[in-house]
């Protein structure tokens, strides 16, 4: 029932360029340019609105996804048209509702991008010169991600445990950034 006013506030905050400068902020390997469009919002908010109605409330939709990792499989055929996967991805829209206590995060790292990549080349050795786009399709069988994605649990529990609650949020980034070091220093 809010889902007029939710992108009519959207749309100012677009239109007043608010959300073009967040979304080139803290750019990295995993991070895309400008993605985050007020159509592909609308788009967004529709399919959220449609799944409030399909499980009759708001609560108990929460309540029936529990943990990032479900929330992230339900969401993924929502942002099947938008063909984006930063900055408003499937994972993203689960992590907010994590990181506002509505669901458990995640205890795996839900790789995108760059964060796939880089784990592909810490953990699987794989060579550098293999670009995101090549490992995204080598890596595109859901066990094969997800056996990565486990892989990469274990290292990031290894090396950020002082991260606490939301560690693997934190490890999809750092595997960009220790790709990043490496390929530059």
């Amino acid at each position: 029932k809010y889902l007029n006013s939710v992108k009519a506030k959207y749309k100012n905050l677009w239109d007043d360029g608010i959300f073009e400068k967040y979304s080139v902020q803290n750019m990295g390997e995993h991070k895309q340019w400008k993605q985050l469009s007020f159509s592909w919002f609308a788009w967004w908010a529709g399919c959220v609105s449609r799944s409030v109605r399909e499980y009759g409330s708001l609560d108990v939709l929460l309540e029936t996804l529990e943990t990032v990792e479900v929330a992230h499989d339900e969401f993924k055929p929502w942002f099947y048209k938008t063909k984006k996967i930063r900055n408003l991805n499937a994972a993203d829209a689960a992590r907010i509702l994590a990181r506002y206590g509505y669901l458990e995060p995640e205890s795996r790292p839900l790789l995108a991008r760059g964060a796939l990549r880089g784990a592909a080349l810490l953990l699987n050795n794989e060579p550098h010169w293999k670009r995101v786009k090549r490992l995204e399709n080598e890596y595109s069988d859901a066990k094969k991600r997800e056996c990565l994605e486990w892989k990469a649990a274990e290292y990031v529990i290894n090396h950020l445990s002082f991260a606490g609650k939301f560690q693997m949020e934190m490890g999809e980034s750092w595997f960009c950034n220790e790709v990043h070091k490496k390929h530059h220093s």
